[in-house]
């Protein structure tokens, strides 16, 4: 079949669309990446905070000893009051052989007297009870008896006169507590119950001359071998 070239370009000029190129199609969009799904890191568990350690019970004082020092505090400043010749021994454990850590007394005082000479003194914060006044067995009175022995010097312990302020004392040399003293069970062991007539009350300096009387009937009885 022959065509015209009229009829080509009548065809070329009524269908212009069909001559036209196709549109090239989009470009694809990329595909999507799905970021992987991370596990959740777990936390780590805090450890309950610790208890605080409990409060150190503080020991309680030591009635005894603070006692103890209170007496030595008003007889040095009775001793001091009357001008008298003595001397205080310090009571640091550190400054004492082992000795009197365990076998003998250790003396709070050493008092020098005209009549007696040298004496050892051990100051008692006691009260009485019922007309008497106590001494441990074990812990005062063996071991003074034991100073007396090693040293050569007579022991004699002072009870402060608490409704006194301290002005009156009342004196047992460790011997005539020896013997006249009821021997009696606490608890804390065995203790001496003294009455208070075999004490000496020394208030003033002029009253110490009692201590050399005191020990007579004592020097008697052992010189008589009881």
């Amino acid at each position: 079949m022959a065509f015209s070239l009229a009829s080509i370009r009548k065809t070329l000029l009524q269908k212009p669309s069909a001559m036209t190129a196709p549109t090239p199609n989009a470009a694809p969009a990329p595909p999507q990446t799905t970021a992987p799904i991370q596990a959740a890191t777990p936390v780590p568990a805090q450890a309950p905070a610790p208890n605080p350690p409990p409060a150190t019970a503080q020991a309680a004082p030591n009635t005894a000893e603070e006692k103890g020092h209170e007496g030595e505090k008003a007889l040095n400043a009775w001793f001091n009051q009357h001008k008298l010749a003595y001397v205080g021994i310090c009571q640091n454990k550190d400054s004492f052989a082992s000795l009197f850590q365990g076998a003998a007394k250790r003396p709070d005082f050493l008092l020098l007297l005209p009549s007696l000479g040298m004496i050892a003194i051990d100051a008692k914060n006691y009260t009485p009870w019922c007309g008497e006044l106590s001494l441990s067995l074990e812990e005062e009175l063996k071991k003074a008896l034991t100073f007396e022995r090693l040293f050569r010097l007579p022991l004699w312990y002072a009870y402060c006169d608490k409704e006194n302020m301290g002005q009156n004392w009342y004196w047992i040399s460790a011997l005539k507590a020896m013997e006249v003293g009821e021997v009696r069970d606490g608890s804390n062991g065995q203790f001496l119950a003294i009455k208070m007539e075999h004490f000496e009350t020394i208030a003033n300096p002029k009253d110490l001359a009692k201590l050399y009387t005191h020990t007579l009937p004592s020097l008697e009885k052992v010189a008589a071998g009881g």
